[in-house]
């Protein structure tokens, strides 16, 4: 406002000094030209002298605290002629008010240093944020759903890899117990849950390693979802194993029988 005053009084002095000089020119009254000049000076004067050279700034609160969802807001007042700003950003001012939000990301206070500029001219002001009690309940909730997560995806991840009941019952129980329902989490532990019976019969084949455990877990893992080329694999094995049995048994039984016959008639043929 002083700075708009000053221009107009500035104004003003040069349409009076035209006018003073058009009078001495055409040798009229002067009187009126020199009150309006004079005022007009008079006026700059004034403005000049209420023109603030420093920079002003009030901040009511030099500490706050935040919400529960760590936010607050700073409240200011600054003359019109200062300019606010923060870490080199500038603050709107609004009527000599501004406002600033933050929000805080941890558990930690925060200070904040506006600065008051007018030219050269600087004023700072520093404020601290601090976390309020439900804010920091807040992050530690956020932590231990975070922790639970973690944990959750790691027992789904290990379930996938190795879908065995127990496997499946640790991913399930770890799921169940999220505060967030995951609908992914859900679907992916259902899909272990068609694979268990799959990975249990070629379990079973690996341990008994008979044809028709390997053939009946071979139906099965043409239907699996997860780990069906691994699972082929192991079957592989599980009937190159069982091949190497029956070839042992022969090879066995083969051997006794030509005992026995030499037993019988120990002739030299029967020996060798």
């Amino acid at each position: 406002m002083t700075a708009i005053i000053g221009l107009l009084s500035f104004l003003g002095i040069g349409v009076g000094g035209f006018h003073s000089l058009k009078t001495i020119f055409k040798k009229q009254p002067k009187k009126k030209a020199l009150i309006f000049t004079g005022a007009s000076f008079v006026v700059m004067i004034g403005a000049l002298a209420l023109t603030p050279t420093s920079p002003r700034i009030d901040i009511a609160d030099k500490s706050i605290e935040t919400n529960d969802q760590g936010t607050a807001i700073i409240e200011g007042k600054t003359n019109d002629q200062s300019k606010i700003t923060l870490d080199g950003e500038k603050i709107k001012t609004n009527n000599g008010e501004f406002s600033y939000k933050v929000t805080l990301k941890d558990d930690q206070p925060q200070k904040l240093t506006f600065v008051a500029s007018i030219g050269d001219n600087d004023k700072a002001e520093t404020i601290e944020v601090k976390p309020s009690k439900a804010f920091v309940a807040f992050l530690n909730e956020e932590k231990q759903d975070q922790d639970t997560l973690k944990k959750a995806e790691t027992a789904l991840v290990l379930a996938e890899n190795k879908p065995t009941k127990k496997n499946y019952d640790e991913a399930a129980t770890r799921i169940t117990s999220l505060t967030k329902e995951k609908d992914d989490f859900t679907k992916r532990l259902e899909i272990v849950k068609e694979n268990v019976p799959i990975y249990e019969a070629v379990e079973l084949a690996e341990t008994k390693q008979t044809k028709e455990q390997v053939d009946s877990a071979t139906a099965l893992v043409a239907k699996a979802t997860l780990n069906k080329d691994s699972l082929l694999k192991r079957l592989t094995t599980v009937q190159q194993k069982i091949t190497e049995k029956e070839k042992t048994e022969k090879q066995i039984a083969s051997a006794r029988e030509a005992v026995e016959k030499a037993e019988q008639e120990p002739t030299d043929d029967h020996y060798n």
